[in-house]
């Protein structure tokens, strides 16, 4: 088989259907068009979407963190109070064993305190040293 030759090129755009494959083509090539800019309007919502619910998670994170350092907070001034109204008490039985002349009372008092703060005070020097490490999974 040959080359085509130019009768066949101009018996090609005589022909009625090329202009309505052309057309077609035009309006395929429109709607592709129309189809793509929907398609780049939908992936921009989307992103403003995917913003807009990100601002919203940070929000709720922040809330939540603040939410715990208030209940922190407050956990240690009922800690300090507690330390406090103890020591008050404490200080208070002391002051009365030692006006009352109970001066062997208040050695052990003393004592006993010397003992339990000091053990108080090893303990957390340890555990300072030797921090907590995760336990492994079992999975």
């Amino acid at each position: 088989m040959g080359t085509p030759s130019n009768n066949d090129d101009e018996s090609a755009l005589n022909d009625p259907t090329v202009g309505q494959r052309i057309d077609q083509f035009l309006q395929n090539q429109g709607r592709e068009l129309d189809l793509r800019s929907q398609e780049l309007e939908l992936q921009k919502i989307n992103v403003r979407q995917e913003h807009d619910y990100a601002r919203e998670a940070l929000a709720a994170q922040e809330r939540v963190m603040l939410e715990q350092l208030r209940a922190q907070r407050r956990q240690n001034t009922d800690l300090y109070w507690l330390i406090g109204i103890c020591a008050l008490i404490g200080s208070a039985i002391l002051g009365l064993a030692l006006w009352t002349n109970k001066d062997q009372i208040a050695l052990e008092i003393i004592k006993d305190l010397a003992m339990i703060l000091g053990g108080g005070a090893g303990g957390y020097a340890i555990g300072k040293k030797h921090p907590k490490t995760p336990t492994p999974d079992d999975s």
